[in-house]
């Protein structure tokens, strides 16, 4: 395993002291000897205390990049309510006129037939049965006269039943826009947060890229969180079996796509390929295990294939992170998402939309990190991807 940087320091501190030990008169004694060990004995001092900063100032990055994307979470899913909450009011809205419209016509039926009854009650109800010219015809108008009276009875009944239905959806109608006002106002608050949480987690990164040893450590922190996702994924039990045919086509083999897969974002550049790659400020080599693809906070990144999802959720080092198990011990890796849209258990298709690019556990901003493994090795998308892409 490498030297840290800190460790470098202090090794090369030890070898100038030492040279400088050597050079002295063997009359300059034990005084000597005890400045060299305090000496040595104050660098190890700085430079722990200096790597305990760089610890402490990873973690504020880490806490600020994980209240972004829980501010964030909670500005989706305010979203989501007011959409649901103005999808209430319109329905409400629509019920409300038609309910109005019957109203009003059985309440104009309702007064022609009072008339009717007014005059009916002034000349007796005995006059229009006794008035028939047999009785055959007084049993034809008594039944007519009956069914009158039942269908105005239900008309009534009706009206009834609107107009308390009326005060419900006028009561549900005030309640929906209490609701949107109020989760209006809950989300320009999570917004204002969300926002200065941002601004924060600038800030950190920042110092980040300013600090020559700072970055350093970020770049340690960040093979550390490849590893773990590796092991992460080595703790999954792959499925044998390829995944369940979509209901769109049926699903072929992952191993069968090779050279012919979109990316998950379609028409998305590379940004950074796979593999070892020096970074050009700090001139420390890393080996990238997937690829950058450029794109925008918010855009739409898309399943590659059929799978099942095994993973979806925060990740230190990757943000909000989804794992898709294909079949065969092939996984797909999308990370640094603004939210995820499946939760693990959960089936995807090829082409579904599984979340939005974010910046979450990003040191470098916006974009979707893509990773394929076969077990844990990661393999090289671009040997995976068609010519256009």
């Amino acid at each position: 395993m490498p030297f840290s940087m800190g460790k470098k320091i202090l090794v090369l501190v030890c070898l100038a002291l030492t040279a400088t030990s050597l050079q002295q008169p063997a009359w300059a004694g034990d005084g000597k000897k005890e400045k060299i060990q305090e000496q040595i004995g104050e660098t190890q001092e700085k430079i722990k205390n200096l790597e305990v900063t760089h610890r402490k100032m990873l973690a504020e990055l880490e806490k600020a990049d994980k209240s972004v994307a829980s501010a964030q979470k909670r500005a989706s899913q305010l979203k989501k309510d007011l959409q649901k909450t103005g999808e209430e009011i319109a329905l409400a809205k629509s019920d409300l006129e038609q309910v109005t419209q019957r109203v009003k016509e059985a309440e104009d039926y309702a007064a022609r037939r009072l008339a009717e009854y007014y005059k009916l009650t002034q000349t007796g109800t005995a006059s229009v049965i006794l008035g028939s010219n047999s009785v055959f015809d007084a049993s034809i108008r008594q039944d007519a006269l009956k069914r009158i009276i039942a269908f105005d009875n239900q008309v009534w009944e009706d009206l009834n039943q609107d107009k308390n239905r009326l005060k419900t959806l006028t009561d549900s109608l005030e309640n929906n826009r209490d609701e949107q006002a109020r989760l209006e106002k809950e989300l320009d608050r999570e917004l204002a947060e969300l926002k200065s949480q941002r601004a924060e987690k600038k800030k950190l990164l920042a110092r980040v890229s300013k600090e020559k040893g700072l970055a350093q450590a970020a770049l340690r922190s960040l093979e550390q969180a490849a590893k773990e996702l590796s092991k992460t994924i080595n703790r999954i039990k792959p499925s044998v079996k390829p995944p369940p045919k979509s209901s769109k086509a049926p699903s072929s083999s992952f191993a069968s796509l090779k050279g012919k897969m979109g990316l998950p974002i379609p028409g998305g550049k590379i940004m950074a390929a796979f593999g070892a790659h020096k970074d050009p400020q700090f001139k420390a080599t890393q080996f990238r295990s997937g690829v950058d693809i450029a794109s925008e906070i918010g855009e739409p990144f898309h399943a590659i294939h059929d799978g099942k999802v095994v993973y979806s959720g925060w990740f230190k080092g990757y943000g909000n992170m989804i794992i898709i198990d294909h079949g065969e011990a092939y996984f797909s890796v999308c990370a640094h998402a603004e939210d995820l849209f499946k939760e693990k258990g959960q089936t995807v298709e090829t082409g579904e939309v599984i979340g939005t690019v974010g910046d979450s556990g990003s040191f470098s901003g916006p974009g979707l990190y893509f990773e394929i493994r076969h077990h844990s090795t990661p393999l090289d998308p671009a040997e995976w991807l068609r010519k256009e892409n």
